[in-house]
């Protein structure tokens, strides 16, 4: 999560006042002992941070190309105004435990940038109501997370829901250095750049030699079974 947005995203609500363990019981509350979620504004996938994850002592390793989760409020704050921020950390200060994580909703880091750089306000409200103006003016517009692929009717659609989902997670994998190379589109490799033979020459070169010993034993057994064979 180093550098990254829902590291940015989480420093903020600590600042304000919102403890790991106020966050942490937020997400159980959610998700109960998940790993994994969907934004509660688009539906996409997003993953537990380590803060979390800790609390909850959940392991999420494998997973790594599912962007990290975000979070907004059900009320505005502009984060432009450091008077803002200031009413609004000791607004929070009055407010004890259970009623701070009824504030906080986590989400994607797409909802997370609509909420901070366009509407500017940080509010789960005004979040609902961009996308309903970008349907609006896009007809063509399908958030494919509203539909599960049993309720897919045809291939065109099932490859659209693919893509989808594609394009949301390369975009943070590029952004955070995850290698999300995949074969179908709903498996992907995960693991950090330079760790994989995707992105590693050395580790590729590796694994085509094992591949081609293995290749190798195999025909030679068989040769061999074959000779067992023929003299019986």
């Amino acid at each position: 999560m180093d550098n990254s947005t829902a590291k940015i995203s989480i420093d903020h609500l600590i600042k304000l006042g919102f403890s790991v363990n106020v966050i942490t019981n937020r997400w159980r509350d959610i998700y109960k002992k998940n790993p994994i979620g969907n934004c509660k504004g688009c539906g996409f996938k997003i993953r537990i941070t380590d803060p979390i994850s800790k609390g909850l002592r959940l392991k999420y390793y494998s997973k790594r190309h599912i962007p990290e989760v975000h979070w907004i409020f059900d009320f505005k704050l502009n984060p432009n105004t450091a008077e803002a921020v200031e009413q609004c950390s000791q607004y929070i200060k009055t407010l004890t435990n259970t009623q701070k994580k009824q504030h906080i909703y986590p989400c994607c880091y797409n909802c997370w940038n609509i909420a901070v750089y366009h509407t500017e306000d940080y509010n789960t409200e005004s979040v609902n109501m961009f996308y309903a103006a970008y349907k609006e003016n896009n007809p063509e517009y399908v958030n494919w997370n509203e539909f599960n692929f049993e309720q897919i009717q045809n291939e065109e659609q099932r490859k659209a829901k693919i893509m989808f989902n594609y394009d949301y997670i390369s975009k943070w994998c590029e952004t955070v250095g995850i290698c999300y190379n995949t074969e179908d589109g709903l498996k992907y490799c995960s693991k950090r750049v330079g760790h994989c033979v995707h992105t590693n020459a050395e580790l590729a070169e590796a694994e085509k030699a094992k591949i081609a010993k293995i290749g190798m034993q195999m025909s030679s057994d068989s040769e061999t079974s074959m000779d067992a064979t023929m003299e019986q």
